[in-house]
């Protein structure tokens, strides 16, 4: 594909250029070109997979197979997180950033406007999007240019206090044992009824605060406390009655 070369993605339908660029993606319609979902998708990748530029886009492009690729993501979802990512690889490492991203979107005061991880996939390659989720929904051409979600379902409901499949994800275990929103959700759950399996985390830990304790005193230095002694005078001996001898 020349034209990869020499400028972004170029492709005869103009619904797959607005979806694109409505997401800040870079395309041009030209009546000449494809309008093939793979033909055009690999022109896009190749276009962002120039780091720069992908960094400015706020994307990243995956090749399967390529462990220079896979060390480059690890450091792309770090920066996006804002935060040093756990001791996992590939789909779960990328579904745990997309998670905590999520996470804290929904507990942002604008949660449409916050960033989320959302990927657009084709054979061979797939494109990682650092989107608020009103970008995600504003514009759609098909089942084909599709923009999916990465985040579980399970901590999509695990922090509206729905705690299913007794399945508790990494990404809402490290949330939620900080978070007080999350914590009143299960402390109420477990009033209602034991926590799933999954979550027994949580029910070994003290859900609600515990009660403050007073600390201990602490001797003052120069301070002595006086006990008071009895007197040391003996009492006076009884008298004798007079009719003892």
């Amino acid at each position: 594909m020349a034209n990869v070369a020499h400028g972004p993605a170029r492709t005869s339908s103009r619904q797959v250029v607005t979806f694109l660029q409505s997401y800040g993606l870079e395309a041009t319609l030209d009546d000449a070109a494809t309008d093939d979902f793979d033909t055009v998708f690999e022109a896009l990748t190749q276009w962002y997979a120039d780091p720069d530029r992908a960094a400015m886009a706020k994307v990243f492009v995956v090749r399967p197979g390529d462990e220079a690729n896979a060390r480059a993501l690890s450091t792309v979802l770090s920066r996006w997180l804002a935060s040093p990512l756990p001791p996992l690889r590939d789909e779960s490492l990328v579904q745990y950033v997309a998670d905590a991203l999520m996470i804290d979107a929904h507990h942002s005061d604008d949660a449409d406007s916050a960033p989320q991880l959302f990927s657009i996939e084709a054979e061979g390659s797939t494109l990682y999007l650092l989107r608020p989720e009103e970008r995600r929904t504003e514009f759609a051409v098909d089942d084909t240019w599709a923009v999916g979600s990465l985040n579980s379902p399970d901590t999509e409901a695990a922090i509206q206090g729905i705690y299913r499949f007794e399945v508790c994800t990494p990404a809402f275990a490290d949330h939620a044992v900080a978070c007080a929103r999350c914590q009143a959700l299960l402390s109420a759950w477990e009033a209602r009824g034991n926590l799933p399996d999954g979550f027994e985390q949580f029910r070994r830990r003290p859900l609600r605060p515990p009660v403050e304790q007073l600390p201990p005193l602490a001797p003052v230095s120069g301070v002595g406390i006086v006990i008071p002694r009895a007197p040391t005078t003996p009492p006076a001996p009884k008298k004798k009655p007079w009719w003892k001898f």
